[in-house]
């Protein structure tokens, strides 16, 4: 990979900079240089953001924005390079705001990438969206943004740090750099999981001694007796208890069947009873519904007669109806002949009143002649009057144009004159001279302000960590009594279990039997049994278990304790760094700080700093804003000059128009004045000839239209009523004839089933039709209530059959001995039965246990022998971790050696330190040089400054050429060397250079980004940081002969 070209837009300090890498090709070894603060790292940050959207700090590319970048400027990076025969391009921009294209306001312009690449000068793919670009980009690299920082900038500083660093530091490093997290997580679970296990066996061991001291043996364990020896015992115990219970299973089941052999008599003897108790209920309630036979027949009748009532109710009314129908047609037969008289009467009269308009009509044709020749006439006069006003017309406005021109003349000649005065005052204002002063303060301000500021922010973190410090210290107070509570807590639990053990086991001494405990035969002072509640096994591991918590919570807090006291001593130290450096900017610019120097203490000097530059700031923007208000009003004015000129010209053009439109005008009326005829009279007479006229005509013509109208409308109408007295004579003939056979049909139908008064009876009976869903009930319910209680006579009489009546008192007393002898059996069945299911769970319980406790055992055994090699507690103190990453670090050695023998001229050579370290810390990853010069090894701690940066360099660069081989990664051509100068003496400066120059020949480019004056003296190529103020900084390229 070979990097060309570098471009920031408003990225940072910089505006528009370009850093051309080809610049450098000649003589690979250049410096970039730079006051502190300036921009150096900056270009760092531009490439890995081109290359992987981030930057090397802690910002990402929105926050790199430049802070004087305008709502209009553009912030985005540009990198160019090459790589096996391509050219790759990649431009990105950050998310920003951006001025809108229509309108005021912002908008949010998001995130843009576009990655070209090109093949003999030729585009062969062009991606614009992230993933894309990114996935184009690790096919190249290979390598991730912390993998790319760590090969191409090389922080001198802390490699020399990572040389005489401990083995425990040198891990945390290499961990980051090779991704070996996962072997210490697998190191750390596995120390958890064998805690977890040993807590396991000791909690299945104690729940063992539960389950013993729980069990009734039927013959007492030995006081030497193994466990394995006790759970055979428990399944003596338990066999011998399962033949009882099988005894007395026979026994329950013979009386249980005695017990329902009675209860099937008792059932039996009930059901009789009940059977010739509902046969006497039934005879009685038949007899009675006998009694009520002849009401029942009668109501039979009535429903007869009334449903019949009920379907002949439609024939009476169609018999109403007809009658209604045919008084109706009637009445609209007489009402129709009285209309067609008058209607006939109103037809003539309105016939002769259109004969006599009709006569009128010759009158009329002379009348229209008349009135089209007033209205010529009168067009005439109308457009005669129209020209009149028109030449009116014309002569006012030549009148306006001549007082217009004068106006736009007038307004010409003082827009001039304010033009001259303006200009005038914007010569007067000087407004360079304070646009000086106002910069220089600004630029004081801001290399100021963050070093107050940090100062302030120091001060307010050690208020902070010290108030946090008092805190926690009264935090871990709490947590150590805490501590103390719950251990306490938890003796006391487990001496009670001891107690109830002992008192437990004491309890089934017998005389003459040896102790467990003490194996004495006699037992004069057995422990007794405390009336106290049980302490259970999940008490006892509730109570280790916030014991356990508490005393986490107390590490913990001592932890944070100790990290506080850390930050306060590093927030003190940045308190003291950051007034030293306010302090001395400030006496570097005591010119520009006159009338405030005399403050004490930073803020203040700030503060007085500020005001007086917010005081000169005021009277520049004062000066701005009559300087820019001046600028608009002459803007103003040449337009108003330019505008009263055209004005003055379009007048003078207008008046010109006017008075030509006006000519025009008087020449055209003078014409129609001619074309008038002789016999003409005013506009107003003939106006109202002609007005007469046509109302005289238009009368007519309304009548005419209206007496034709009426006529027709009366010859409808006449025809319409006749064809209805037609219909009317018909339906009243048809509706005398309906009602007539209606009611000879309903009369025989009632006679016939009635008799002579069936009219009478039919109009008696149909006022009791509601009466008969209540008369339908009573039928049902009777006739349901005899079939029901025939029924139940037949099912008793079916059941008693020939049978006596039962003895019931007898059977009761059978059945109730019996259950009483099932129960007992039955009880004494339970007792026995859950004391043999007690003892085999017991039994059950501890043998599962048991074998889960003896393959515990066995895998714990395993687990801490791999635990104590995979977490290096063994002899050798090496982890499989350390291991792992020692392989690494033999490796890194190895292509390190390489480059420190050229560079010590073959007397240094890197080592691994084989012996045993009585630590952790010490083991595994140190480091020692082998010394040609003496023959033996030494302490790289040994090494002078010099001889420490060449060592420190070969093993950085063999990092960053081992991180590539083991990420598949490219060759990058491109290593830039940050600081690590500064506090190297003149000797060890030139070792330094030496072994920079000689990276040289291996054609890498190299830039040494440092501040050091010696390096500026002695690296004769050189790209330059220059602050040019306002927080802005500008590339400027050296090479000198």
């Amino acid at each position: 990979m070979q990097l060309k070209q570098l471009h920031m837009q408003f990225f940072g300090p910089y505006a528009d900079a370009v850093v051309d890498f080809d610049d450098f090709r000649t003589s690979p070894l250049f410096l970039i240089s730079g006051p502190t603060g300036s921009g150096k790292t900056t270009i760092f940050d531009a490439l890995i953001y081109a290359l992987y959207g981030e930057t090397s700090g802690e910002r990402d590319g929105g926050q790199m924005r430049s802070n004087f970048a305008g709502n209009s400027d553009l912030t985005k990076v540009t990198l160019t390079f090459d790589h096996d025969g391509k050219h790759y391009l990649i431009e990105r921009q950050p998310p920003q705001l951006q001025s809108k294209k229509r309108g005021d306001g912002l908008t949010e312009v998001k995130a843009k990438v576009l990655l070209a690449i090109s093949s003999d000068e030729k585009q062969v793919a062009e991606y614009r969206k992230k993933n894309q670009v990114q996935e184009q980009l690790d096919a190249v690299l290979h390598l991730d943004a912390s993998q790319f920082r760590q090969i191409v900038l090389l922080p001198q500083g802390d490699f020399r740090r990572f040389l005489d660093a401990d083995s425990n530091a040198k891990e945390d490093l290499l961990r980051d750099l090779f991704g070996t997290q996962l072997i210490q997580r697998w190191q750390t679970a596995m120390l958890a999981q064998m805690k977890a296990k040993g807590a396991a066996i000791q909690d299945q061991e104690r729940m063992l001694d539960v389950l013993m001291s729980q069990f009734d043996f039927e013959t007492a364990p030995d006081e030497h007796a193994t466990m394995a020896d006790k759970l055979s015992l428990m399944r003596a115990t338990v066999a011998s208890q399962a033949k009882v219970v099988t005894a007395r299973q026979a026994t329950a089941a013979q009386s249980h069947q005695r017990y329902q052999e009675a209860q099937t008599a008792l059932q039996q003897g009930q059901q009789l009873a009940q059977a010739f108790t509902e046969r006497e209920q039934a005879a009685t309630a038949l007899a009675k519904l006998a009694e009520q036979k002849q009401t029942h027949q009668k109501q039979l009748k009535q429903i007869e007669q009334l449903t019949w009532v009920q379907q002949h109710e439609n024939a009476a009314q169609r018999v109403q109806k007809a009658g209604q129908d045919l008084k109706a047609a009637i009445v609209q037969s007489e009402q129709t002949q009285a209309a067609l008289t008058t209607t006939e009467q109103k037809f003539s009269l309105d016939k002769q009143a259109l004969a006599r308009l009709q006569a009128k009509s010759d009158q009329i044709e002379a009348q229209k002649k008349q009135l089209n020749s007033l209205q010529a006439v009168q067009q005439q006069l109308t457009a005669i009057a129209e020209q009149n006003k028109q030449v009116i017309k014309q002569a006012a406005i030549v009148n306006e144009a001549e007082l217009a021109l004068t106006h736009a003349q007038q307004q010409l000649t003082d827009a001039q004159t304010v033009k001259t005065q303006q200009q005038t005052s914007l010569d007067n204002l000087g407004l360079d001279e304070l646009i000086t002063t106002v910069n220089t303060q600004r630029n004081l301000l801001a290399a100021l302000v963050p070093q107050a500021a940090n100062y302030q922010e120091a001060q307010a973190d050690v208020a902070q960590l010290s108030m946090a410090i008092k805190k926690t210290q009264v935090t871990l107070e709490q947590a150590e009594t805490q501590v103390a509570a719950t251990t306490s807590h938890l003796n006391k639990l487990q001496q009670t279990q001891i107690r109830q053990q002992i008192a437990h086991l004491a309890a089934k001494l017998e005389p003459d039997s040896p102790c467990p405990v003490c194996g004495s035969t006699s037992h004069p002072h057995p422990a007794l049994v405390v009336d106290e509640p049980l302490v259970s096994e999940a008490a006892l591991k509730q109570a280790d278990q916030e014991r356990q918590k508490a005393a986490a919570r107390k590490t913990m807090v001592e932890t944070q304790l100790a990290n506080l006291e850390t930050q306060l001593k590093t927030a003190k130290a940045k308190t003291a760094q950051a007034r030293q450096a306010f302090t001395e900017h400030w006496q570097e610019q005591a010119k520009l700080i006159a009338g405030v120097a005399d403050k004490t203490g930073i803020l203040q000097q700030l503060t007085a700093l500020k005001t007086l530059a917010a005081t000169n700031e005021h009277q520049l923007t004062e000066a701005q804003t009559e300087h820019a208000a001046l600028q608009v009003a002459l803007k103003k004015s040449d337009k108003a000059i330019t505008t009263g000129t055209t004005k003055v010209q379009q007048c003078e053009a207008s008046l010109n128009t006017a008075r030509i439109d006006a000519a025009e005008a008087e020449s055209a009326l003078k014409t129609m004045q001619k074309n008038l005829p002789a016999e003409a009279t005013d506009l107003a007479t003939v106006a109202a000839q002609a007005t007469t006229l046509q109302t005289t005509i238009t009368t007519y013509q309304a009548q005419l239209q209206e007496a034709q109208a009426r006529v027709n409308a009366l010859d409808r109408q006449l025809a319409g009523l006749q064809a209805d007295e037609k219909h009317a004579a018909a339906q009243v003939t048809a509706l005398t004839k309906e009602q007539a056979e209606a009611k000879a049909t309903f009369t025989i139908a009632v006679t016939e089933y009635f008799g002579a008064d069936g009219k009478q009876r039919f109009a008696e009976l149909q006022l009791r039709v509601s009466q008969l869903p209540l008369l339908n009930e009573q039928v049902q319910t009777y006739e349901h209530t005899q079939l029901k209680q025939q029924t139940l006579l037949d099912a008793a009489n079916k059941t008693i059959g020939t049978q006596a009546q039962p003895q019931l008192d007898q059977l009761e007393a059978e059945a109730t001995a019996a259950e009483t002898t099932a129960t007992n059996d039955q009880t004494a069945l339970i007792k026995i039965s859950q004391a043999h299911d007690a003892a085999e769970k017991l039994a059950k319980q501890a043998a599962t246990i048991f074998t889960a406790n003896q393959t515990a055992l066995a895998a714990y055994a395993d687990l801490q022998t791999l635990a104590t090699v995979m977490n290096g507690n063994g002899p050798k103190k090496l982890s499989l971790e350390r291991y792992v990453l020692q392989a690494y670090l033999q490796e890194i050695l190895n292509v390190a050696n390489s480059r420190l023998q050229v560079l010590s001229n073959n007397r240094y050579q890197f080592v691994l330190h084989t012996s045993l370290g009585t630590q952790k810390i010490h083991s595994g990853l140190e480091i020692d040089v082998y010394d040609d010069q003496v023959g033996e090894k030494r302490a790289v701690q040994t090494l002078s400054g010099g001889e420490s940066f060449i060592a420190a360099l070969s093993l950085a660069l063999a990092l960053g050429e081992v991180i590539q081989q083991e990420s598949g990664g490219i060759n990058i051509d491109a290593l830039f060397v940050d600081e690590g100068f500064g506090s190297l003496d003149a000797n060890s400066l030139d070792v330094a250079m030496n072994a920079l120059e000689s990276l040289e020949g291996e054609s890498r480019l190299i830039g040494i980004i440092s501040h050091v004056t010696e390096l500026r003296d002695n690296i004769p190529d050189q790209l330059q940081v220059e602050p040019a103020g306002t927080g802005r900084s500008r590339l400027k390229i050296l090479h000198s002969a």
